[in-house]
């Protein structure tokens, strides 16, 4: 069977295998290391780590000030956030399709997969995937990234990047990041750290210092 959880109480937890659906309601609390089968509904303050087979979704239409964080590693079938979700430095949260991230995540340990970025994404950690931030989307990744397509003006990315960046029509890139794959730049870029592939440049590109 499933869940809903309405109470608030700071002591409601599941452990186990929960067969069903997961509810957790606007102004309840709920610590979750149970492996899932269905997908999981976050409204209000959830702990949660272990499996979840489903897609598991942070802040339901209207709901107020949902947020999550990882007690343990995670493993979902998909992550849609409309909230707060923390990924701490000493976590992993592995997801079976790309996050779609339209409020805020904040990477400082492991994200196994990509994200599909609208909001507001910060990485000190590591996203193994492909980040696409799109228009109106905002990045700002101190950390390690798969690759990325930015079509954002706001885009700003140190530490590394493993594969290819694109920097689409709309897109405004300002990179202190060793890349270590090809640039496509038809925005505008500024770089000022290694390329180990090529750089072709339809767009308005500003080199400071040594690629």
């Amino acid at each position: 069977g499933g869940l809903i959880n309405e109470s608030a109480d700071i002591d409601n937890s599941i452990a186990g295998d929960v067969t069903g659906d997961v509810y957790n309601r606007n102004g309840a609390t709920l610590t979750s290391t149970a492996e899932v089968g269905g997908n999981f509904w976050n409204n209000g303050a959830l702990t949660v780590s272990g499996t979840i087979h489903g897609t598991l979704t942070n802040k339901v239409a209207s709901a107020a000030n949902a947020t999550l964080n990882l007690g343990g590693n995670l493993n979902v079938g998909g992550l849609v956030n409309n909230g707060s979700i923390t990924v701490d430095d000493n976590r992993t949260l592995t997801s079976g399709t790309a996050v779609d991230n339209n409020g805020t995540l904040d990477v400082d340990g492991t994200l196994t997969g990509s994200v599909n970025n609208d909001k507001r994404l910060d990485v000190a950690g590591t996203v193994s995937g492909k980040v696409t931030n799109n228009d109106g989307g905002t990045l700002i990744s101190t950390g390690n990234i798969g690759a990325l397509e930015n079509d954002s003006e706001h885009a700003t990315i140190s530490g590394t990047v493993t594969g290819d960046v694109e920097n689409k029509d709309d897109g405004v890139l300002v990179s202190s990041a060793a890349i270590g794959g090809d640039v496509q730049n038809d925005g505008t870029a500024t770089l000022s750290n290694s390329v180990g592939g090529t750089i072709t440049n339809d767009g308005t590109l500003n080199v400071a210092g040594n690629l």
